[in-house]
C-alpha cells in the first residue's frame, strides 16, 4: 500500500483556508493528498490563545475538546474533500446546569 503524499508547503494550507472560508481563530493545520484513495483530507485547528466564545451571547467560556468529527466538503476537482476537526464543547455558567 503505498503512502500518501503529504503537502505540507504553506500555498496548500493557504490555498484550503481561502476556498474553504476558514477565518480566525481556526486554521488549516495541514493538506493531505492520497493519490490512490482520491480523497484530500484537510485537517482545522483551533488557535490554541484564542478564547472560545459561547456561540449565543458571545461571552467567554471555557470548553473541552469532545471528540473527533469530520465531514464530506464539496470535492477539489476529481478528489473527494475531507473536513476534520476536534469537537469543542463548551460551558457556560449562564447556560450549563450541573
Amino acid at each position: 500500500m503505498p503512502f500518501p503524499l503529504i503537502m505540507s508547503d504553506r500555498h496548500d494550507k493557504d490555498l484550503y483556508q481561502k476556498i474553504l472560508g476558514i477565518s480566525a481563530p481556526w486554521r488549516v493545520a495541514n493538506v493531505d493528498l492520497d493519490m490512490p484513495g482520491r480523497q484530500v483530507v484537510v485537517r482545522l485547528e483551533y488557535d490554541p490563545i484564542s478564547v472560545l466564545a459561547c456561540p449565543t451571547c458571545g461571552e467567554p467560556c471555557s470548553g473541552y475538546v469532545k471528540r473527533s468529527r469530520s465531514w464530506r466538503h464539496m470535492d477539489t476537482c476529481q478528489y473527494k474533500t475531507i473536513v476534520t476537526t476536534q469537537a469543542y464543547l463548551l460551558v457556560h455558567p449562564r447556560y450549563w446546569q450541573a
